[in-house]
């Protein structure tokens, strides 16, 4: 089970990372992250220091940065800004997991991978542990394979719905427009 938080007046903006962390009992921290696709409201300079420093970023085209940090980097970003993420997928990897940025091959750009819209929806990335995809200022995606930390999300944000019956429903209103 994974979730979808759309259509809500819980969160004063899609997507704020604050409320998202605070959702899940601030657990961020023990991961560390991969950023893709991302298009902020802004970029807070410190942000652009840190990818200048640590040479974690890639840039093949607008939309495809790929960021390495660590949960404690990303909180201390998010807690110290009040920054919307309006494009972007953030995957949480175990600390212990080596990702190689360079090497990925993903979609990089939040609308571009189906595996979120069919039932069963799935992760983009098999060793992430956790995705949150920000799109486009409208809703924000949550999938972890720790089902308590969804449960954590759900009962956070009383408006947010299981996404595979969201995408049930979804389907069968396509369905039912084309009968």
């Amino acid at each position: 089970m994974n979730a979808i938080l759309i259509n809500s007046r819980q969160i004063p903006f899609y997507t704020d990372l604050k409320l998202v962390f605070e959702s899940i009992n601030n657990i961020q921290s023990e991961y560390n992250w991969l950023l893709t696709g991302l298009e902020l409201n802004w970029i807070p300079d410190d942000l652009l220091e840190y990818v200048k420093q640590n040479l974690a970023f890639e840039e093949n085209g607008y939309g495809n940065t790929k960021l390495w940090m660590t949960g404690e980097q990303l909180t201390r970003l998010v807690h110290r800004y009040e920054i919307q993420f309006i494009w972007g997928i953030l995957m949480g990897f175990e600390k212990s997991e080596a990702v190689d940025v360079g090497a990925l091959a993903m979609q990089f750009y939040s609308n571009a991978y189906e595996g979120w819209w069919q039932l069963e929806s799935t992760m983009q990335h098999p060793k992430a542990n956790i995705e949150i995809i920000c799109w486009d200022s409208t809703l924000t995606l949550f999938l972890s394979k720790d089902q308590a930390v969804v449960e954590s999300f759900k009962a956070y944000f009383k408006d947010a719905k299981d996404l595979d019956e969201y995408n049930f429903e979804a389907s069968n209103r396509v369905k039912k427009r084309r009968e």
